[in-house]
């Protein structure tokens, strides 16, 4: 094993549990949205693809044809 350094912490995030079943049926994104007062702009949240191809690894691409 390799042992870990002062700087990285040994407690991980995956061990906190995950929300109740509760959280969960009360969560309701459509209701939030219209209970919201001014809608958000459209165009601000719509995906434009990239002018150019800028290659497999760049993070932006085209959708699938």
């Amino acid at each position: 094993m390799t042992e870990l350094s002062e700087d990285v912490d040994p407690t991980s995030s995956m061990q906190i549990p995950g929300p109740s079943e509760e959280h969960i049926k009360q969560f309701d994104p459509i209701a939030r949205s219209r209970r919201r007062e001014k809608q958000l702009p459209s165009s601000r949240y719509r995906f434009r693809p990239p002018r150019y191809y800028r290659g497999p690894l760049h993070p932006h691409q085209p959708p699938p044809l």
